[in-house]
């Protein structure tokens, strides 16, 4: 581990698909540091067939120290202790976070087990049915060492009148620790009020990526000559399924729109493991889609996830009404039509999408490229002083050096939206160019032609505004090529005075790229840089550094507010020829006199690696494009965050799509993996391989601060 700051590290690991190909095979990559936490929780827990039931009570039939849960049979409330650490009578209660409560039934049959919040809240959800005159215990044991010695165990029974509603119970438990140690830290005051956590859980209570949003699919602008395959890997600690949700064309707003295409659902997801939706499960008139997670907890009789499918298919295709009140019911871990997003919500997801379309110069030679779907944790902020959202599209081009950009924005809110779109040409300061779409119903996909509202020969950035969350996605169509990149949320900044300080950033002063080339094989990068901030010009410094870390050159330029700049290595003097290596572009402080300083402004950058048949860089052969890696994603530069550890590093990377050539297609795939720490030491981390049905194999490395790893699977044998 690097030895100044043990366990700082983040690593970068980027996939370059060269075309399409079907194979069935996935990739995840752990750190030594920072293993995946938490054992899978059993499939066979007794809960209740998710089914609709009546609203329950108000609160004034239920004791005072009860809580009403709908519709969720639940076990709930404050382990908290009347006895202070000496073992004498306490003058107020001292609330007990991190210990561990287990719910044992009639029969001494496990159920359920929780560990307290900050406040010594805990919650059972969704445990089975609870009849009258039925002992249930609950046993509250120590948390890790260090923290106090505690074991208590309290019985109690729940009779037929405790239910004023059928499926409707609550129960407050106190518990009495041992004489041991001091309480940890954080804990409340004897006398303090505990705070019931949001409906939606204690922050961290459920995963992110639990939605995943693919803006486009079997379309390339406005035809569909496209065949798209999605990959889905389970990033998660437990079992799961993924369900695909497809919309066709753009059509009306509610009450008059079309609804959902089609259904689709995976099968049993291990851990690490993917799920490829392709040809039959892909309708051919697809253009966008939405992938949920569901839990593959048995419930009753039935799976959750199965039973949410054939729900899905039978409740919502071409019934846009009825999907916005499951997105709705998802979104809030609400309910709908019994199933309880909040019991059950799924594990994390990784998408990617590879789509291989018709070209544009050569009749019968396709094209391919590839995007990252937009998780529910990528879909931006609301803007409470403006209303609505922003988004940014860093690199579009309008005819420009026979390239042209479709724009993809797709609704993934739950209501329909209007959509602007600010085109502000490079190196222009001064003014924007503004366009219009005038309706989009949720799911659905616009594309959006740059050559319609600016050019020709225009090539700048695009902002983008709506009320509702967008996936935006952005085609870099010509020369027989191309390329697929994700746009970025706009930042919420009232101050402008410490970017830090911003609301809401997608960006930050440091952005990473793992894999960039320069005469390589006929190999060429392009760098684009967009500054978030909407006031001040951006001074940037791009580094350029080789496979082992080394700077081989730097260069220095300036982006105008809400503008972008490019940085194109062909022209970039003192690069070698043959050159492949880094990059790492950082948002500067700057200063002019007389004037106060600026602080440098949060910023977004693209990546366009091209590559060309000729000296002359006429004829593209095939191309890639590739988000840059922000700070929170990789590294806080230069001394990592926190205490070090995963606080300033990430412990699991999953990559859904990881080929080989074994069909004899002629993909395989290379990936970049850095080490983004700059204190001198090392990171060991393992390669986890898996197919569609589990662990193939692993791999275990080690990498010095600021090296690079490329590794083609041309030359694994597999």
């Amino acid at each position: 581990m690097n030895a100044a700051h043990p366990r700082l590290l983040r690593l970068v690991v980027f996939l370059v698909p060269a075309t399409l190909v079907a194979a069935l095979a996935t990739f995840s990559l752990a750190v030594a540091q920072g293993p995946p936490s938490g054992a899978p929780m059993p499939l066979q827990e007794p809960v209740i067939t998710p089914t609709p039931t009546p609203d329950c009570p108000s609160s004034g039939a239920l004791a005072p120290d009860q809580l009403p849960v709908c519709e969720r049979p639940t076990i709930q409330g404050f382990a908290y202790s009347d006895v202070n650490r000496d073992g004498q009578p306490s003058t107020g209660d001292l609330f007990l976070p991190g210990a561990v409560v287990t719910l044992y039934g009639p029969n001494g049959e496990y159920i359920a087990e929780a560990v307290t919040n900050e406040n010594g809240f805990y919650r059972f959800t969704g445990i089975s049915p609870i009849y009258g005159d039925e002992t249930y215990t609950v046993v509250l044991t120590s948390p890790p060492p260090g923290y106090c010695t505690l074991v208590s165990q309290d019985t109690f029974v729940i009779y037929p009148e405790d239910f004023v509603f059928p499926f409707c119970c609550t129960a407050r438990r106190n518990f009495s620790f041992l004489p041991g140690d001091c309480p940890p830290p954080g804990t409340p005051p004897p006398g303090a009020t505990p705070t019931v956590p949001p409906p939606f859980g204690p922050e961290g209570e459920f995963p992110v990526s639990r939605q995943i949003h693919l803006p486009i699919l079997n379309y390339l602008g406005a035809d569909p000559i496209c065949d798209s395959w999605i990959e889905v890997q389970n990033v998660g600690n437990d079992f799961t399924k993924a369900i695909v949700v497809f919309w066709g064309e753009a059509g009306a707003c509610p009450p008059q729109c079309t609804g959902p295409l089609k259904v689709e659902c995976s099968g049993l997801l291990k851990p690490g493991s993917t799920w490829n939706f392709l040809g039959g499960q892909v309708p051919s008139g697809a253009k966008s889609a939405v992938v949920f997670s569901a839990s593959a907890a048995h419930v009753g009789r039935d799976v959750f996830a199965d039973a949410l499918c054939e729900a899905l298919f039978s409740e919502i295709t071409f019934n846009c009404d009825e999907y916005r009140r499951f997105k709705k019911a998802f979104d809030e871990f609400g309910i709908w039509h019994g199933f309880d997003f909040y019991a059950y919500p799924g594990e994390p997801l990784a998408v990617e999408v590879v789509r291989k379309c018709t070209g544009d110069v050569t009749e019968g030679v396709p094209v391919s490229s590839a995007y990252s779907g937009i998780s529910d944790g990528l879909l931006g902020a609301y803007d409470p002083e403006f209303g609505g959202f922003a988004y940014y599209a860093p690199l579009v081009y309008a005819n420009h050096n026979q390239m042209n950009s479709w724009i993809y924005v797709h609704n993934a809110g739950i209501e329909c939206t209007s959509v602007e779109l600010w085109f502000k040409a490079q190196d222009d300061c001064l003014r924007s160019t503004v366009c219009e779409v005038f309706s989009l119903a949720p799911g659905e996909t616009i594309q959006y032609d740059a050559g319609q509202c600016v050019g020709p020969d225009w090539q700048g950035s695009v902002w983008i505004r709506s009320s509702q969350r967008l996936g935006v996605v952005v085609d870099q169509v010509g020369r027989q090529a191309l390329m697929t990149y994700r746009g970025s949320p706009s930042q919420l900044d009232y101050t402008f005075q410490n970017p830090n300080d911003a609301l809401f950033t997608p960006g930050s002063q440091v952005n990473y790229g793992p894999l960039i080339y320069r005469e390589f094989n006929g190999w060429e990068t392009g760098i684009q840089v967009q500054n978030l901030s909407s006031i001040v010009n951006a001074k940037v410094k791009v580094y350029f550094l080789d496979n082992s870390g080394d700077i081989i050159t730097t260069v220095v330029d300036w982006i105008c507010p809400r503008g972008s700049q490019s940085f194109f290595l062909p022209v970039i003097n003192n690069l070698p020829g043959h050159f492949v290596g880094q990059v790492r572009v950082e948002s500067q402080n700057w200063f002019s006199p007389g004037d106060p300083a600026v602080p440098a402004p949060n910023i977004v950058s693209v990546a366009q690696l091209i590559h060309y048949g000729d000296a002359g860089l006429t004829q593209v052969l095939e191309a890639v494009a590739y988000n840059l890696f922000s700070e929170p994603e990789v590294f806080d530069w230069q001394v990592g965050s926190g205490y070090g550890g995963l606080q300033s590093g990430v412990g699991l990377i999953g990559i859904p799509s990881f080929l080989k050539d074994l069909g004899g297609t002629g993909v395989t795939s290379e990936i970049a993996i850095q080490n983004a720490v700059p204190v001198p030491g090392f990171t060991d981390f393992a390669i986890y391989i898996y197919d569609q049905n589990g662990l193939l194999d692993f791999v275990c490395e080690k990498l010095n601060e600021k090296q690079v790893e490329y590794i083609n699977l041309d030359t694994w044998g597999y």
